[in-house]
């Protein structure tokens, strides 16, 4: 979801594109992972990998909406919300990637 808040913020059309792509480029690799995962985790049960994958699949579309709101909210909405996008990205490329 911080993803598509971050992109939902972007005001600058080359800043918007280039995080498009990297939301694409992202966005298969996670799912696949993911589908792989619930469905080791969950074998017999196909019904609530699919819950979990649409779920997923909302997420990203859900914060695109949330950032579009927070744009027009005011600066001081903004800049938290940026800041929680930028703090969920150094939390994750730290504590998942790179380990």
């Amino acid at each position: 979801m911080f993803e598509g808040l971050a992109l939902g913020l972007g005001k600058e059309f080359s800043g918007t594109l280039n995080i498009v792509i990297a939301i694409v480029v992202h966005k298969g690799a996670a799912s696949s992972s993911l589908g792989i995962s619930l469905v080791k985790t969950f074998p017999e049960d196909f019904g609530t990998v699919r819950w979990l994958l649409f779920i997923f699949a909302l997420a990203t579309p859900l914060g695109v909406v949330i950032g579009m709101i927070a744009a027009g909210e005011g600066d001081l909405v903004q800049i938290i919300c940026t800041s929680l996008a930028a703090g969920s990205f150094i939390y994750i490329a730290c504590s998942e990637v790179i380990v």
